[in-house]
């Protein structure tokens, strides 16, 4: 989900998954979640 990618990249990311944020901008985001 690339566009889901970029929403966490943007705002949701630091309102809801902070540390995913850190792992989208390191890599690829994981098929679990």
């Amino acid at each position: 989900m690339q566009l889901t990618v970029k929403a966490l990249q943007g705002r949701e990311c630091s309102l809801q998954m902070g540390n995913v944020c850190q792992i989208i901008a390191s890599g690829p985001i994981p098929s679990s979640t």
